[in-house]
């Protein structure tokens, strides 16, 4: 087993190229390259004696493949191999967990969240760049122009920049208070990532995604107003003092959306337009517009399809890309452009009777690339293709990083990362039930990274 090194910056380099990783450009040849480098890059690592592999996660990964591999061979379905490999290489980033990184320390942490301020700026600027290069120095946007801003990774969507901006944004804001308090020299820096980190989020418009993120902090915040209301009732200066401080924070963030959705709304217009047309639609129950509402259509469809086939399907899925993950959408030939020669068309009857009809050219170009109106999800994916014991296996991936808590041994900063990533957990599930998140590596080696760093935290009760 390779020696923990403690007394060197090797964790801090580690991290400095993951998180860089994350912001890899994804298109033509360098595709590839983000979903393997990261897990390459630590397997080195582990081979030099700076990291360690994890056992416990290593033996449940090879017995979670293993089943996988023994349902193919069960099932008879050795012509959807080609399935299996083009899921295994969109999911290959969670092989990040299976390594232990070097006790960090705060000094560690704090560099790390600076190298995020200074990448979460440095995004923002070029994603406005990419703006006025595609329309000019016009103040609304025209012609689908937040399409434009996808920074560093040069991607064919604006989603994974928008909600890889939101939560480095929100990473940043909840540490901002230990940051501050180790040093207040870049206090400026923090303030101005933790703006651009919204106000990218925004002008790149994944609007869904936005409002779902809020939504969960809105429940989190009310969650911790109500602790602290019942504190009060133990300790009535801390409860004070918490219920003062959460008081503060609703409000500087009631300020910073306000003064950021008057912007969406004097640039984005006709965004604006849509949503109110889906909300009203939402609170007249009125599905007639099936193009609309094709993520719920499918969603249920699904659903039932799952509980009334065999009970295998129900517990162990249809299996891997042969429903509506990723994999099964690019192997239906209609969802690269151009569909690479040597990726075969190779469609299941579950993907072409289910997903299919919903999910093709023509419908695309009805739908105009909404999200809503998509008929996936990751959560979707992994239930109809990995089953109940695949909802299980990632259900503990997150479980855990949700436990990570912050403790009285651990520094402010060290404390209220924990808390962080444990915040960033919860609302990354709650967009894998509108988007196929596990599949886009550009985002799962930022949150893995996370992940990583926080077991790396937990594993060491150590104050430095």
């Amino acid at each position: 087993m390779a020696t923990t090194l403690t007394s060197d910056k090797t964790s801090r380099y580690i991290l400095y190229a993951l998180l860089v990783f994350s912001w890899f450009p994804i298109r033509g040849i360098f595709l590839p390259v983000i979903h393997f480098v990261p897990v390459v890059f630590l397997v080195l690592m582990a081979a030099i004696g700076k990291i360690k592999v994890n056992t416990h996660a290593t033996l449940i990964g090879c017995l979670y493949i293993s089943m996988l591999l023994l349902l193919l061979i069960v099932n008879q379905n050795s012509g959807y191999l080609i399935h299996y490999l083009i899921f295994l290489i969109l999911v290959f980033p969670i092989f990040i967990l299976l390594f232990d990184i070097p006790r960090l320390t705060e000094d560690d942490v704090y560099c790390f969240l600076k190298l995020v301020a200074m990448i979460t700026i440095f995004e923002f600027i070029l994603g406005c760049i990419q703006i006025v290069l595609f329309q000019g120095l016009t103040l609304q946007f025209r012609d689908h122009a937040w399409d434009q801003v996808t920074g560093t990774t040069l991607g064919r969507s604006s989603h994974t920049f928008s909600i890889k901006m939101l939560f480095q944004s929100i990473i940043l804001a909840f540490n901002y208070r230990g940051l501050v308090g180790r040093s207040k020299r870049f206090r400026l820096l923090f303030l101005t990532a933790i703006f651009c980190g919204f106000a990218g989020a925004l002008i790149s418009s994944f609007m869904l995604g936005v409002l779902l993120a809020v939504f969960g902090l809105i429940v989190i915040y009310l969650f911790q107003q109500l602790k602290s209301v019942f504190s009060i009732l133990v300790n009535t200066k801390i409860g004070l003092s918490r219920l003062v401080r959460g008081l503060n924070i609703i409000t500087a963030s009631a300020i910073l959306l306000f003064v950021l959705g008057f912007a969406f709304v004097t640039t984005q217009p006709g965004n604006v337009d849509s949503f109110v047309l889906i909300f009203q639609e939402l609170m007249a129950l009125d599905f007639s517009n099936a193009y609309r509402f094709q993520k719920v259509t499918a969603f249920f469809d699904t659903l039932e399809y799952m509980l009334v086939n065999s009970w295998i399907d129900l517990f162990f899925g249809v299996g891997p890309g042969q429903f509506s993950s990723r994999a099964a959408l690019i192997l239906t030939g209609e969802y690269l452009y151009p569909q690479p020669s040597y990726l075969p068309v190779s469609m299941t009857s579950e993907t072409f009777q289910h997903i299919y009809p919903l999910w093709n050219e023509r419908t695309i170009r009805q739908f105009g690339g909404s999200v809503l109106a998509m008929p996936t999800s990751s959560f979707q994916a992994i239930f109809t293709e990995l089953g109940l014991v695949g909802i299980a296996f990632f259900g503990i991936v997150f479980h855990q990083a949700i436990l990570y808590k912050g403790r009285s041994t651990l520094t402010v900063l060290k404390s209220q990362f924990l808390n962080s990533v444990a915040i960033i957990a919860f609302l990354t599930m709650v967009q894998l039930t509108v988007e196929l998140w596990l599949e886009y590596a550009s985002f799962t080696v930022f949150i893995f990274t996370l992940f990583l760093m926080s077991r790396a935290i937990t594993r060491s009760r150590s104050t430095a």
